[in-house]
């Protein structure tokens, strides 16, 4: 698959006003949305490194964190920002090429990613310190890589470059790095990929990422580090008899480790645990509790696809709370529309239509971990970018079909030929 390919006129045209849109917006939320930092411990972590005031811990994840730490260095908060909004730029050019890729109607393909650039979260966030800012653009840059590698040819620099994603992805947020696992698949399944080079790739998009993890880390924390303890934190505090309650009273489960901890007998903070201990407690549970483990698993998936209604009394950013709820309700459709898309129209095309079978395995992968571990709606922003823009590919190909039957077109929204 060659990118560049679709970059002729008719192409670039509507991505520029596009991208025009978004600098408006972009530029509308650094001056008047208000800053905020929901995430607090990405930017103490990065302004107690260039005081020196010593290394991050090795509770925290450091992919947003060196994010930080360059844009500050560079010119302060301000940078920041505009990092952000080049960010929320590359969120839009990233949907806009998937879905040419998907071979969407032209007028389809415009009126979605102007959707999307309308997204309160990606607009807002641009004045926040959350790693939402890279998880988005990094999210859509695997799914792109992913449609690469499906391609008759892969080059040895898509390796590198994915390689490199994959490792960056990590650092930001581990989840991402599952999408790894399908890559790999897509470069086995590929029948016009010699056996040496698969294997040669594989191991590459491994070894890079692995690298990339190990310089980063030895750059910010003085030591390599390859697996962060709030990992072990997440899964214990998915995995005990406090989950539900927090669950249910606050859409996540950070409430839920001091109570379980202090029954063991360790008042310490949970920050000083050693991943061993909440690992081991977390096991114990799940092994003498396998039912409610599995009921806690789909009470994880449930929060994750509800709409977070937490900060109806506590928004800075919109003061009515009933706007606010309707906004709420509005961004968490996606995955409905996505449902009630893929039942209608996901077999449109049939053997040689668009490939239906892209997002379900992305979907799994993405939200396994959050299942396994813990949950927060605010994880979900990525995939529900895919879920639209998926969305769209399956309602533009249920047309297409529609025209082919009644003689007015032709098929040709595959996607597995580009």
């Amino acid at each position: 698959m060659k990118i560049l390919r679709f970059w002729d006129k008719s192409s670039r045209n509507p991505l520029v006003i596009l991208l025009f849109i978004g600098i408006v917006l972009a530029a509308g939320a650094v001056i008047k949305a208000p800053f905020s930092v929901p995430s607090p411990i990405y930017l103490d972590d990065a302004r107690a490194f260039l005081r020196g005031d010593g290394t991050i811990p090795v509770y925290s994840k450091i992919g947003y964190t060196a994010f930080l730490i360059i844009a500050l260095k560079t010119a302060g908060i301000s940078t920041v920002f505009l990092g952000q909004a080049a960010c929320y730029l590359c969120v839009l050019t990233a949907a806009y090429i998937i879905l040419l890729i998907f071979k969407v109607e032209r007028r389809l393909v415009f009126f979605t990613v102007l959707l999307i650039s309308f997204h309160p979260y990606l607009i807002f966030n641009i004045k926040r310190i959350t790693d939402s800012n890279l998880a988005v653009p990094l999210f859509l840059l695997l799914i792109i890589a992913i449609l690469h590698f499906k391609g008759r040819t892969v080059g040895y620099r898509a390796i590198f470059l994915t390689g490199f994603l994959i490792g960056y992805a990590y650092l930001v947020r581990p989840n991402l790095s599952f999408i790894f696992l399908y890559v790999i698949f897509i470069l086995y399944k590929n029948k016009n990929i010699i056996t040496r080079k698969k294997i040669y790739g594989a191991a590459t998009i491994i070894s890079l990422a692995l690298i990339l993890t190990a310089v980063i880390s030895l750059l910010i924390r003085g030591r390599v580090v390859l697996l962060t303890s709030d990992g072990a934190f997440t899964f214990f505090s998915g995995a005990n008899r406090y989950t539900a309650t927090a669950l249910k009273e606050n859409l996540n489960t950070v409430q839920a480790v001091r109570k379980p901890l202090q029954e063991h007998g360790i008042f310490t903070k949970p920050s000083r645990v050693k991943a061993s201990v909440f690992t081991r407690l977390a096991v114990e549970y799940i092994t003498e509790h396998p039912f409610q483990y599995v009921y806690l698993s789909g009470l994880k998936i449930v929060t994750f696809f509800r709409p977070d209604y937490r900060k109806l009394a506590t928004s800075s950013t919109i003061r009515s709370t009933l706007l606010l709820a309707i906004i709420q309700t509005l961004i968490a459709l996606p995955f409905p529309i996505w449902i009630l898309f893929r039942l209608r129209f996901g077999s449109a095309g049939g053997k040689d239509g668009w490939d239906t079978k892209l997002a379900v395995p992305i979907l799994i992968l993405y939200v396994l971990p959050f299942a396994v571990t813990s949950v927060d709606p605010r994880y979900r922003l990525p995939l529900d970018i895919f879920l639209l823009l998926d969305a769209a590919a399956c309602w533009s190909c249920h047309r297409r079909s529609v025209k082919v039957k009644t003689g007015r077109d032709t098929l040709i929204c595959e996607s597995d030929s580009i």
